[in-house]
């Protein structure tokens, strides 16, 4: 009822809700995984109920990302970054802890070793890479002018020594960048 000089005016019945604020229980944890491993990161949160989800890596929302979970299945060497997620209910959005995300070659499937060299267009310049393996592994060296490409182009087979290591010797590039990795064969 309000009341004034005027007079007085009682309105009709009100229901008032107060949401409880999201509280994240679990925060996610950073990881390091495998090229082609999945990735998998968990946020718990509690609160006002529908809550909803939008996973986040260097600050970009994650497409189709929108579970309390966050599932990566084959990851790349992109998919290394920052990540975290947002929660949202119907009265607030928070985010969780900022974690760390790295994506390493494992040696048993690709010899340990991603290389980008540069052959700059000077005579008689070169770069040579020395590598890390497994010993007495046979290893494909592989080039490509473009990693976006996927074509990639056996250039030699080498043999790593007792120590496991073995020199790449880029071709030459004339000025440009070849992309280098080594494959590791059965």
């Amino acid at each position: 009822m309000v009341t004034n000089s005027l007079g007085s005016v009682r309105s009709a019945n009100a229901t008032v809700t107060v949401n409880p604020r999201i509280r994240i229980v679990q925060q996610p944890t950073g990881t390091n995984v495998a090229l082609q491993a999945s990735i998998r990161l968990t946020v718990q949160a509690s609160g006002a109920i529908p809550l909803t989800y939008q996973w986040f890596r260097n600050d970009f929302a994650l497409p189709g990302q929108t579970n309390a979970t966050l599932l990566i299945a084959s990851a790349t060497l992109t998919d290394a970054g920052e990540y975290r997620a947002e929660i949202e209910s119907s009265s607030e959005v928070i985010s969780s802890e900022i974690v760390e995300v790295t994506v390493s070659l494992d040696q048993s499937q690709a010899g340990g070793v991603l290389a980008i060299a540069a052959n700059s267009s000077g005579a008689g310049s070169s770069v040579n890479i020395v590598a890390q393996g497994l010993p007495a592994t046979t290893y494909e060296i592989q080039v490509s002018s473009d990693l976006r490409s996927g074509n990639w182009i056996t250039i030699r087979t080498v043999i790593a020594d007792e120590n496991g290591q073995f020199t790449i010797d880029p071709p030459g590039t004339q000025g440009g960048y070849w992309f280098i990795r080594t494959v590791r064969r059965q």
